[in-house]
């Protein structure tokens, strides 16, 4: 839904199943056992397949001791107020991520139309702060950096107060992890611009002048050489040799690859999952299917 995200314009041929998000994430740690996190984000929007999410964070906290730690599930969302408060009261103990964007409803709506349109900002912050005063957690907030559309000191004091709106004196800090923008069909259509890491770095400063904790999500930019880096995954018609069904498509991150089309041993500590598929079928002859591309 985003606007400056191609991934969002890739057509889902349907939901998947608990067993097969699950699975996403219990094959990359057959690969690699030092992953001890997860976040539901992939193709789609995870709270809107949220009845097969919500069994499938049962089935990796029963089968996995390291997930079965407090906050080392994650759940990503656009913002889909009804369901946040769900997850909150089924699942106490798993992490809320926020993608925002904008800090008002009128940025907003142009860049999370979609989104926007059925879950307005005040709706949204509300949901979250019932997610946060019951689970006893501040969530993160995902804040795709666009230089001169929503990185001036003006979106940074909105930016804050917005986050700081009801927050106790004291209390903790609200959390945003800025992302760059990397350039995709989609963000070229708008004239949306990467920025450079002067500019995430001074917006990083105004938000810490004003008692917000900030990080820079570097690792998004590095596969930018292959267009595999964050919101440009795509959907492309090609040949496909492989015998092998697939019905779904996953992702795995660390520090050293944030962004792979494979599982490989290393420093991997968290797992990506999706719960959406863009595939709509496989088949065992070298015939043109549907498969994702980066």
């Amino acid at each position: 839904d985003c606007a400056f995200c191609d991934t969002g314009r890739v057509k889902p041929a349907a939901n998947l199943p608990a067993w097969a998000i699950a699975g996403q994430a219990q094959a990359a740690q057959a690969l690699n056992p030092q992953i001890r996190r997860v976040v539901f984000m992939g193709m789609g929007e995870p709270l809107m397949n949220y009845t097969e999410v919500s069994r499938s964070i049962s089935m990796l906290r029963e089968s996995s001791e390291h997930l079965a730690r407090p906050w080392a599930i994650t759940v990503s969302t656009v913002g889909v107020a009804p369901r946040i408060a769900a997850l909150a009261a089924d699942h106490p103990q798993v992490a809320l991520a926020v993608s925002l964007h904008a800090p008002t409803q009128q940025l907003r709506s142009r860049l999370v139309p979609a989104g926007s349109a059925r879950w307005p900002l005040e709706e949204v912050m509300a949901a979250v702060q019932g997610h946060e005063e019951a689970t006893g957690r501040v969530p993160m907030f995902a804040y795709t950096v666009l230089p001169g559309v929503n990185d001036s000191c003006e979106h940074a004091e909105e930016l804050a107060a917005l986050l700081s709106k009801s927050r106790k004196p004291g209390g903790p800090r609200p959390f945003v992890n800025l992302v760059p923008y990397n350039r995709t069909k989609a963000g070229d259509a708008h004239g949306f611009e990467a920025p450079r890491s002067r500019q995430l770095r001074e917006f990083r400063g105004e938000l810490r002048s004003r008692g917000v904790r900030a990080t820079v999500r570097w690792s998004t930019a590095e596969g930018r050489p292959l267009t595999a880096a964050c919101g440009q995954l795509t959907a492309a018609v090609t040949t496909s040799t492989s015998s092998t069904p697939s019905s779904m498509s996953s992702e795995a991150s660390s520090s050293s690859s944030p962004s792979s089309s494979s599982v490989a041993p290393g420093p991997l500590l968290t797992a990506e999952v999706d719960t959406n598929s863009a595939i709509a079928a496989a088949t065992a002859s070298p015939i043109a299917s549907p498969v994702l591309t980066r």
